[in-house]
């Protein structure tokens, strides 16, 4: 995956959480050398598991964390427009609007 800060990111070993407590961590992101400039993404999922337990317990599956980094380094960034409108029931470009709904 081009775009991905996977193999960037420095993930911390495993940690276990009391009730009720909470940490804060610090993952560092390091970009190599090689890496291309140019926006790219990531999530830091953590899953959640009950030390020792065994049959039915209630526990926390997972939480996330959305990542966006931008690498600096030469790099071209272009778009163009063509049209942009909305329609009209009938499907009928239209571009003024007095009230809602407007159909996409």
């Amino acid at each position: 995956m081009p775009y991905s800060l996977r193999a960037w990111v420095q993930l911390p070993s495993q940690f276990t959480l009391a009730a009720k407590e909470t940490k804060t961590l610090s993952i560092p992101i390091v970009v190599p050398a090689s890496g291309e400039p140019g926006g790219h993404y990531g999530v830091i999922r953590f899953t959640g598991a009950v030390p020792g337990a065994s049959g039915s317990v209630v526990s926390l599956s997972q939480a996330s964390d959305l990542d966006l980094a931008t690498s600096f380094g030469h790099i071209q960034e272009r778009a163009s427009l063509d049209d942009f409108y909305s329609t009209t029931p009938q499907f009928a470009p239209k571009s003024f609007f007095q009230n809602g709904p407007i159909a996409s």
